[in-house]
């Protein structure tokens, strides 16, 4: 194998992105999609951004739930799990 690197340097900054209450989790299905406006807002903000998730199941809803907020974002965004 070949590993690929470019010689720029950059400045990293990494946020996690919290509600304004932290109430009692579910112990299943917590998807966290209450926190869309915030998450939109904050690729808006960046020149480029990843959004992780926890499960590849996660990754695919989260896809589609950015899609149906950001309909322009259409062939912007993209999904690897």
């Amino acid at each position: 194998g070949v590993t690929v690197q470019g010689k720029i340097v950059k400045d990293l900054q990494v946020d996690t992105l919290l509600p304004p209450s932290i109430e009692r989790f579910p112990w299943a299905g917590h998807m966290g999609l209450r926190m869309l406006s915030q998450v939109v807002a904050e690729v808006e903000s960046s020149a480029s951004c990843l959004v992780f998730t926890n499960t590849r199941a996660q990754s695919e809803i989260w896809y589609q739930a950015l899609l149906e907020a950001r309909p322009d974002w259409a062939g912007l965004i993209a999904l690897h799990h």
